[in-house]
C-alpha cells in the first residue's frame, strides 16, 4: 500500500494553493523503465497501483473539514466516510470532483452571456493511497476483532460507550432538570472579579442533574453530600428576576414546598421568576398554597402541564382577575418547563470555629440583604457577607457589623449606597442611615454597597472616589488593543478605557503609552470586523464623539484600533492635501517617490514650485500641465483617507516640446485582458506614458519608436498587440492603421479617456507607492496631463 500527498494543497503565507491536480484510478510505477521507483524498490513484482482511498480537505489555511471517498474492496462502489454519516457516491464524485482548480457554473441565459462563471475550488484531494495489485489479496481481507490493535478497540469501547450515554441522557432529558446553587462561597469568588453588578454568574456554580420525579428533600440530601452541610443547616431561597433585570434572591422556600417534587417545584419557580407584578406574584401564592394547593398539584402530577391553563378557567368564577393575568403567562410556562433550570441560593449560618446551625427563624419584618465593599484607592470591589436585619430598623444599627465584616474598627464612618440596577445604565443612590430599611424601600435580595468616605485632601487623586462612580465606570469600560497601522496584525499595547471616553481622552492615553507629549499628532483608523484589516479612512480630528463610537463596525462591536504617529499635528494635516508625487526621469529608469502637502486651495503651479526644490536643477523644468485637471482630481479626493493622490511626473523630451499644430500628444497605457470573471475586464499596469503622433502616421512607424523608448527587445516585442482604447474597449490597430485619426482633436478624461494600448503580459513584480503595505492598493496613479 503506497499513499501520496498531494501538493496542490501547499500552504503558503497568504493562503491555500488549490490548482488542478488529476489523478489517475490505475497507477503504473514499472512505465519508462521505472524512473518513478525508489533505488531500492522491489523490481521483481509488477508495480501496478489502484486507487483505494481519497482523503479530501474542504476549507481553507485556517480551518476547514476533512473527509473521505474510499472503495473498501475495490469495487465500482465508492463511499463517502463524513464523520458518522457514509454514503454511497459515483465514481465522478470521487475523482474528477476532487482535481482541484476552477469549476464553473451553467449558463442561465446563454443568450445574454457567453462566458460562463468560474470560481475556485475549496475541496479537493490531500492524500491518495493506491493499492498494489499483486498485495490486494492480503490488505484487502476480512478482518476479526483479534486483528484490531487492543488499544484502537479500547478507544472505540469507549467511543461506543460514550455515544450510547449520550443517547440514553438524550432520550431521557425529559426526565431530569438541572439544579444550580449558589452559596456564599461562590459570591466571594465572583464578586469583583467575573461578577460586578448582582451577585453571582449562575453558569459558574455547582449544578446537579436531577431525576424531575424526585422528592425535594432527597435532593437536600444530595446537597449534604456535596458541600458536606446537613440537612437540617439547609434554607434554599428562590431567584427571581425583577422588573428592572436585575437576578436576586427572593423568597426562602417553605417547609411545605419541599415536601414536593422537583417537577412541581420547577413550575412554581418558573412561574415566580416570570416578570409578575407584585400584586400577581401575592395573589399566586394565595391561589396556589393557601386555597388550591393539593388540588393544583393533583392536576399537574396528573395531566399535561397545559391542562393547567383549563384548570385556572375553572377557578376563574372565585380568582377572576388573577386567573385572566397568568393564563398568558402559563401558556408561556407550558413551553419552558421541560428544559427548566432551577437557580437556588442555599443559605448556610456558620457558628462558633464555622460550624453549620440552623438557620435563623424568618419573620416578615426580616429583610435578607448582601453586602459589597469597596476600596477606592485600590479601586476593588468585594463581597463581604449578608445580614438579617428588621424593615423598621436603620442602617445606623448594624453599623458595627458591617464594619467588623470589613475589617475596620467598630466606630469608623462609612457611607453606603443601594446597587439598584445596572441596565441600560447604572443606578446607585446613597442611602440615608437614619431612615429605616422599609422607608428606603430595602426588601429580600437587595444589595448594599458600603465604604469609607475618601479624605478630602486626597478625593481628587482617587479616579473613582466612590461606588457609584466606580460601577459606572465598570458598566462603561472597555480593553482596547491598540497596532501600529504598518503592523496591522500585531497587538501593541492594550489599554482599559471608559467607553465613554472623547477623541481628546482616547488619544492622549495613547500619547502617554508611547511617551509622546503631542497627543494632537496621534492619528486612529478604526477596525473592519469582516475583512479583519484597517479601514480605509482614519478618525478625522474629534470625528466622533466617544470611544464607543469608535469600535463600532455596522452591527459589530470591535476592540481593535489602530495608530500611526504624524510629524505634524493632524488638524494641521487634514487643512492640507497630500500628494505622492513619482518622479520619472528622463534618463534614469529609477522612480523617486516625493510627498508633497499643500493647503486645499493650492494651484497646480504650487505643486510646480514645491518640486523644484525637490527634484528639479534649475535648468530643467516642468510646464504646460492642465490647472483644470488637476482641481478636478483635488476635489474627488478626501484627506481623511490613507489613500493618497498619486502624481506622475515626466520630464518633457525633446520631441513633445515643440509640438506642431496637426500634431497629437496621447496617453499610452499597458494592459492585459482578465477573463476570470464573468465578464472580460482590462487591467492597467506598469508605467504609463506619453507619445507625440504626426498626422497620417502609420502604427508601424509609431510602433519603431515605441520600441526605442521603452527598450523591448524583438522577439518579446512582436507579440505585443496595439490597441485603440474608450471607454474600456480595445479596437485592435493593424500596422497600416493611421492612428491620429482614431483621437479626438481635444482631451477627454474619465470614463470617456482614450489612449494607446499596448497588450501583453505583465512580467515585471508590482510596486506599492502606499505608505501602508498593508492596504494592497497597487499604482493605478492620477496623471498630469500637457
Amino acid at each position: 500500500m503506497t499513499m501520496f500527498s498531494v501538493e496542490q494543497l501547499g500552504f503558503t503565507v497568504d493562503g491555500e494553493i488549490n490548482d488542478r491536480y488529476e489523478f489517475p484510478l490505475q497507477l503504473d510505477l514499472d512505465r519508462e523503465n521505472g524512473k518513478y521507483l525508489s533505488p531500492d524498490a522491489d523490481r521483481s513484482v509488477r508495480n501496478l497501483y489502484t486507487l483505494h482511498s481519497v482523503l479530501v480537505h474542504s476549507g481553507g489555511v485556517h480551518g476547514g473539514h476533512y473527509y473521505a471517498f474510499i472503495r473498501p474492496t475495490l469495487s465500482d462502489q465508492w463511499y463517502k466516510f463524513d464523520d458518522e454519516r457514509v454514503t454511497k457516491e459515483d465514481l465522478k464524485r470521487a475523482l474528477e470532483e476532487q482535481y482541484g482548480g476552477e469549476e464553473e457554473l451553467p449558463q442561465t441565459n446563454p443568450g445574454f452571456n457567453n462566458t460562463p462563471f468560474k470560481f475556485t475550488k475549496y475541496s479537493n484531494a490531500y492524500m491518495l493511497v493506491y493499492i498494489r495489485e499483486s498485495d490486494k489479496d492480503k490488505i484487502i481481507c476480512n478482518v476479526d476483532e483479534k486483528d484490531i490493535a487492543e488499544h484502537l478497540r479500547e478507544r472505540l469501547k469507549k467511543e461506543q460507550e460514550e455515544k450510547e450515554h449520550k443517547k440514553k441522557e438524550k432520550a431521557e432529558a425529559h426526565l431530569y432538570t438541572i439544579i444550580k446553587v449558589a452559596r456564599d462561597e461562590d459570591l466571594a469568588e465572583q464578586i469583583g472579579r467575573d461578577v460586578y453588578f448582582d451577585l453571582v454568574d449562575h453558569d459558574k456554580v455547582r449544578s446537579f442533574r436531577i431525576q424531575k420525579q424526585m422528592p425535594f428533600n432527597l435532593f437536600k440530601e444530595e446537597v449534604a453530600k456535596e458541600f458536606g452541610i446537613p440537612v437540617q443547616f439547609q434554607r434554599f431561597w428562590l431567584w427571581a428576576k425583577r422588573q428592572n433585570h436585575t437576578y436576586r434572591p427572593n423568597r426562602p422556600l417553605t417547609p411545605m414546598e419541599e415536601t414536593q417534587s422537583v417537577n412541581v417545584f420547577c413550575l412554581l419557580m418558573l412561574l415566580y421568576v416570570l416578570s409578575f407584578s407584585n400584586f400577581v406574584e401575592q395573589a399566586l401564592m394565595r391561589c396556589c398554597l393557601n386555597i388550591c394547593w393539593f388540588k393544583l398539584v393533583t392536576n399537574i402530577l396528573k395531566f399535561h402541564l397545559v391542562k393547567i391553563v383549563d384548570y385556572l378557567f375553572q377557578l376563574a368564577e372565585k380568582f377572576y382577575f388573577t386567573a385572566l393575568i397568568l393564563v398568558g403567562q402559563l401558556r408561556e410556562v407550558s413551553n419552558k418547563v421541560h428544559n427548566a433550570e432551577l437557580k437556588l441560593f442555599l443559605e448556610v449560618e456558620r457558628g462558633p470555629e464555622l460550624r453549620s446551625v440552623a438557620p435563623p427563624d424568618k419573620t416578615k419584618d426580616d429583610i435578607l440583604l448582601f453586602f459589597k465593599l469597596y476600596d477606592p484607592e485600590k479601586e476593588v470591589l468585594r463581597y463581604v457577607g449578608r445580614l438579617f436585619v428588621k424593615s423598621s430598623g436603620k442602617p445606623v444599627e448594624v453599623l458595627m457589623k458591617l464594619n467588623a465584616m470589613a475589617g475596620y474598627a467598630p466606630e469608623e464612618d462609612i457611607e453606603l449606597y443601594e446597587e439598584i440596577k445596572f441596565d441600560p445604565s447604572v443606578m446607585c443612590e446613597p442611602i440615608d442611615k437614619q431612615y429605616t430599611f422599609r422607608s428606603s424601600q430595602l426588601e429580600d435580595g437587595d444589595i448594599i454597597c458600603f465604604q469609607k468616605p475618601p479624605p478630602i485632601e486626597s478625593s481628587e487623586h482617587f479616579r473613582y472616589p466612590d461606588v457609584p462612580s466606580f460601577l459606572d465606570y465598570v458598566h462603561t469600560r472597555q480593553v482596547v488593543h491598540f497596532r501600529a497601522l504598518d503592523k496591522p496584525k500585531e497587538d501593541d499595547f492594550s489599554l482599559e478605557m471608559s467607553k465613554l471616553y472623547t477623541y481628546d481622552d482616547v488619544v492622549e492615553r495613547v500619547a502617554q503609552q508611547l511617551g509622546l507629549d503631542d497627543p494632537s499628532k496621534i492619528r486612529l483608523t478604526p477596525h473592519n470586523c469582516y475583512s479583519q484589516q484597517p479601514k480605509p479612512h482614519h478618525i478625522k480630528y474629534r470625528g466622533l464623539d466617544h470611544l464607543s463610537d469608535m469600535l463600532v463596525h455596522y452591527n459589530q462591536t470591535s476592540d481593535i484600533l489602530y495608530y500611526e504617529v504624524l510629524d505634524i499635528p493632524l488638524p494641521e494635516l487634514q487643512g492640507l492635501k497630500t500628494l505622492k508625487v513619482a518622479f520619472h526621469h528622463a534618463s534614469k529608469e529609477e522612480v523617486v517617490v516625493h510627498t508633497i502637502r499643500l493647503p486645499k486651495q493650492s494651484t497646480v503651479g504650487d505643486v510646480i514650485n514645491d518640486l523644484k526644490t525637490k527634484v528639479f536643477p534649475p535648468s530643467e523644468k516642468i510646464e504646460n500641465i492642465n490647472d483644470q485637471y488637476w482641481t478636478l482630481r483635488a476635489e474627488e479626493v478626501d484627506l481623511s483617507s490613507p489613500l493618497f493622490i498619486l502624481l506622475m511626473v515626466l520630464m518633457i523630451p525633446e520631441e513633445e516640446k515643440n509640438i506642431g499644430p496637426h500634431d497629437r500628444l496621447i496617453h499610452v497605457y499597458h494592459f492585459t485582458k482578465d477573463t476570470a470573471q464573468n465578464q472580460m475586464q482590462i487591467q492597467n499596469f506598469g508605467e504609463p506614458f506619453f507619445l507625440v503622433i504626426r498626422e497620417g502616421e502609420t502604427l508601424a512607424e509609431i510602433k519603431v519608436r515605441i520600441q526605442k523608448k521603452l527598450l523591448v527587445p524583438d522577439e518579446e516585442f512582436a507579440k505585443w498587440k496595439f490597441a485603440f482604447l474608450s471607454l474600456g474597449r480595445p479596437d485592435y490597430l493593424q500596422d497600416s492603421d493611421i492612428v491620429s485619426s482614431r483621437f479626438q482633436r481635444r482631451d477627454v478624461y474619465g470614463a470617456w479617456e482614450q489612449y494607446l494600448g499596448l497588450e501583453h503580459s505583465d512580467s515585471s513584480p508590482k510596486r506599492s507607492y502606499t505608505t501602508n503595505p498593508n492596504r494592497h492598493t497597487f499604482e493605478k496613479p492620477v496623471r498630469i496631463y500637457n
